[in-house]
């Protein structure tokens, strides 16, 4: 009787651990379950807001760029109020709602970058909305300081959340010139070669975008490229079946082409600041070179199509 009661505790004693082992297992698996649901939803929320701001960041981009007086600067000011109004919400929804486990870092410099987001937008709008010269040179270098403490969260941020792939436009923090930038005087010789270059880059455009035009592009290159595409004997049927090909899955359904962002580096060579838009996507924004060559300004570079 003594072995029974002896075998039939150390039974009952096996079944307990048994179950008190799988009760933890249970217990472990749930727990790690619910951590990945969490980290997956942190990640997904914070991809998504991050893409929606990126995209109207872009919109506020795409008003600086038209800028090209005062009047111009209404525009500015509704797109940043209507940002830092999302920014501010999705700081409070982050701020509610904490951080999953291991994911502290990311979480407070996602606040950071935020908060530094929102100070700069707030800085914006006022001045764009108030619209005084005065004002706007005053203070350029504390927008800019505004600008430049964005820019540093953000990527700090950016870096840290290593699954975020959307990229902030770096236009979008050049505010500062482009506030300053309205109010100048004209300058009517400097004009009428900023009007030049303009031209070249809008006949440039509008035959690669409306009018798949090659004859005309291929005339309006430099020699430079000319010379590159001959030493790798790249003929202009050639270069041009890859075009479309070159441009991305995204195809560019309009341009603008920033008349206050046209510069001159050094004589006989410009930059452009464009912005195209697409048919799905965030708008791109790059700087278009000419060289002036035989009396006529050519282009350079085009970016869009790889051209650097």
């Amino acid at each position: 009787m003594r072995d029974g009661g002896w075998k039939s505790t150390t039974l009952i004693v096996l079944i307990s651990v048994v179950v008190v082992a799988a009760a933890a297992v249970g217990l472990f698996w749930w727990r790690a379950n619910a951590h990945a649901d969490r980290v997956n939803e942190y990640k997904s929320k914070t991809t998504a807001a991050w893409n929606s701001i990126t995209g109207k960041a872009s919109v506020v981009t795409a008003a600086l760029m038209r800028v090209t007086n005062p009047d111009d600067l209404s525009a500015v000011a509704a797109g940043a109020t209507a940002l830092k109004k999302e920014v501010d919400s999705t700081s409070a929804s982050l701020k509610s709602s904490g951080s999953p486990a291991g994911y502290k870092d990311e979480v407070d410099k996602e606040t950071a970058a935020l908060d530094s987001l929102s100070r700069y937008l707030d800085m914006l709008s006022q001045f764009a909305s108030k619209a005084d010269s005065a004002e706007v040179v005053s203070n350029r270098a504390l927008i800019e300081d505004r600008a430049r403490e964005a820019q540093d969260d953000i990527n700090d941020f950016l870096t840290a959340a290593k699954w975020m792939t959307t990229k902030m436009p770096g236009d979008f923090y050049q505010s500062g010139q482009t506030l300053q930038a309205a109010f100048q005087p004209p300058n009517p010789a400097l004009e009428a070669d900023k009007q030049a270059v303009y031209d070249t880059v809008n006949t440039f455009m509008n035959a690669d975008i409306f009018h798949q035009n090659t004859d005309l592009l291929w005339s309006m290159l430099t020699n430079r490229l000319h010379t590159g595409f001959a030493y790798f004997n790249v003929t202009k049927d050639k270069l041009m079946e890859g075009w479309t090909k070159a441009w991305g899955e995204h195809k560019p359904v309009s341009y603008y082409i920033s008349k206050t962002r046209i510069d001159f580096p050094s004589p006989g060579n410009a930059t452009v600041k464009t912005f195209v838009y697409l048919e799905h996507g965030t708008p791109r924004i790059e700087d278009i070179r000419l060289v002036y060559e035989g009396g006529v300004w050519r282009i350079d570079s085009y970016p869009y199509v790889g051209w650097l």
